[in-house]
């Protein structure tokens, strides 16, 4: 018995070994697009398992020999393991992006080589030189590990289910809209820094060499060396050659201008935020839309299913029927002709099912080579004492007015004199040609102070006061009329969702009653007492009403989102 289970063990983990070997070297090195299917899969995972099937084909060998080191790479595997484990929880604490599939597939992997490790201690290390019994117990262990074996060797093709927040959470961590978003709040804050650098010295070093082939000329009066009154003479002063190497500074002291681009560039940060989170809130309103239109596809899926195992009995009784002449053969032909047009819709809604998925993959940045399934039902039911916040739209044009008030003020403030404070540290070198040349340096410095006093521009600062007067005035309009909307729609929605909670009631009970109304027809026609054509009305009754039912299920989870978004509560869970 000891030599079977060695030898079932060996087989084992070599499959186990060669099949870990090919699915974690796939996703390495991106053979056969199984990357893609692995959907977000973490690297040192990968590398891990991929390690660990190796070591899985020597342990295979040691089964074979008997070895002890058998045990030791066993108990070395597990460490592995261990270890990425533990990265693996630093990696999902720390907001990485993985599949849940991954935590149950390394517990699993830890468990099986545990379960390896005390085969090898048991008949290998602890039991080396003794004899081993035959035990009940040993055929139990033989079909354990078969069993396990087998439950591993089947894929799992079954789609990962997601509930309406976890989608909506990765599609608010993926979606590449929302990065862009994000993108424009750092270019804000950068737009602040670079208004902040400006109130900071600025130091120039200028280097500047000249080479003079025909000296400038200045006019001299011409008394100056004897000559007549009233007239100039040209004379060349400096040297060929003049080179200047100069710092030059220059300190704001007094710049509103500056000043208020700080102001205004905070404000501009907060605008980008808000527009990010108006962002979130529209991604949030497409996934939950396309999440409910897929669960509703999936619940017409179900019912067209219903209608056609009802519509293939229906034909075998028409036949009967017919077999036995209490029927036409153009009721069999039109009850068949049903039966076609039902799998027909099937085809259809099912076609429509996947896009919407893929729109809903799309919408949470998945590739659309992942599976996934969604929830049938989703029962949350809004309370409707949230507290009714200001949406985004509002707070967007709160914040364009703050902006239009600071640019007011920019403006105004402009016309206040600047003041700065400059200065130049360097040194100028002349020199002449020939061969007698030259090279003397002689430094310079100073400090200055300059005032600037804005006098008269032509009415352009007056003129661009006005048009922020207006255009403050016409947001001013705009708030009030976003306020205004926006307490209409908020009791608009809260009736409209109530009435649609009545209407779904209301068609659950309309689904009941056609049912129960054709199945009493179906026994009447068995009876010989209803008609085809009544059987057929009665089944059309029932799609009517299944189709009402899916028309106040879309409508109620328009109303669930057009309420959260009206009171500001979109974001809140």
């Amino acid at each position: 018995m000891k030599n079977k289970i060695l030898k079932l063990s060996a087989i084992l983990i070599t499959l186990f070994g060669l099949i870990t070997i090919f699915m974690s070297g796939s996703v390495l090195f991106d053979l056969f697009g199984i990357r893609a299917m692995e959907g977000n899969f973490v690297l040192v995972i990968v590398f891990a398992n991929f390690l660990c099937g190796f070591i899985y084909l020597i342990v295979a060998f040691g089964f074979v020999k008997e070895s002890k080191f058998t045990t030791r790479l066993l108990f070395v595997t597990i460490l592995i393991l261990l270890l990425s484990l533990a990265f693996l929880f630093f990696h999902i604490n720390s907001s990485g992006l993985y599949e849940r599939k991954t935590v149950a597939a390394i517990l699993f992997r830890i468990a099986l080589t545990g379960l390896f490790a005390g085969i090898s201690w048991y008949y290998i290390t602890g039991n080396k030189n003794k004899s081993i019994k035959p035990r009940g117990n040993s055929y139990k262990l033989e079909g354990f590990l078969i069993i396990v074996f087998s439950f591993f060797s089947v894929n799992d093709v079954n789609a990962q289910t997601y509930s309406i927040n976890q989608c909506i959470d990765t599609a608010l961590l993926n979606n590449r809209n929302i990065k862009l978003y994000k993108q424009d709040v750092l270019l804000a804050k950068e737009k602040k820094n670079e208004a902040i650098s400006n109130l900071l010295p600025k130091i120039i070093a200028i280097a500047d060499f000249k080479y003079y082939t025909n000296l400038p000329y200045q006019l001299m009066p011409a008394k100056a060396f004897g000559g007549p009154a009233g007239t100039y003479k040209e004379v060349q002063f400096g040297l060929p050659q003049n080179l200047n190497a100069n710092v030059q500074f220059n300190l704001p002291l007094f710049n509103t201008t500056i000043l208020n681009s700080i102001q205004t560039t905070d404000l501009l940060i907060e605008l980008s935020e808000i527009q990010k989170t108006k962002s979130e809130e529209d991604v949030v309103i497409e996934v939950s839309n396309a999440y409910y239109n897929a669960q509703i596809l999936s619940n017409q899926l179900a019912f067209i299913d219903s209608n056609i195992i009802n519509s293939s009995r229906l034909v075998q009784t028409t036949s009967l029927l017919h077999q036995q002449q209490l029927a036409k053969n153009s009721d069999v032909d039109r009850v068949k002709l049903q039966l076609a047009q039902l799998q027909t819709q099937k085809i259809t809604v099912f076609t429509q099912y996947q896009q919407v998925l893929n729109a809903l993959k799309f919408q949470m940045g998945k590739p659309l080579t992942d599976s996934l399934a969604i929830m049938k039902e989703y029962n949350e039911i809004i309370v409707f004492e949230l507290p009714i916040q200001p949406t985004s739209n509002v707070k967007l044009i709160e914040k364009k007015l703050d902006m239009n008030y600071s640019e007011l003020s920019g403006l105004k403030y402009s016309r206040l004199p600047t003041l700065g404070l400059y200065g130049t540290y360097g040194t100028t070198g002349y020199g002449s040609t020939g061969d007698n040349s030259f090279f003397n340096f002689y430094s310079i410095g100073f400090v200055g102070v300059q005032l600037s006093v804005p006098l008269f521009n032509g009415l352009t600062t007056h003129h661009k006061i006005e048009q922020k007067i207006t255009e403050i005035d016409k947001n001013t309009i705009m708030k009030n009329l976003l306020s205004e909307k926006n307490s209409l729609d908020t009791k608009n929605a809260k009736m409209q969702y109530e009435v649609m909670k009545k209407s779904i009631e209301t068609t659950a009970t309309q689904i009941d009653l056609a049912k129960s109304i054709w199945v009493n027809t179906v026994l009447q026609n068995k009876q010989g007492v209803a008609s085809i054509t009544d059987l057929l009305l009665a089944d059309n009754s029932i799609r009517e009403a299944q189709q009402n039912y899916i028309v106040a299920l879309i409508n109620l989870r328009k109303a669930e989102l057009e309420y959260k978004q009206v009171t500001g509560n979109l974001l809140n869970k």
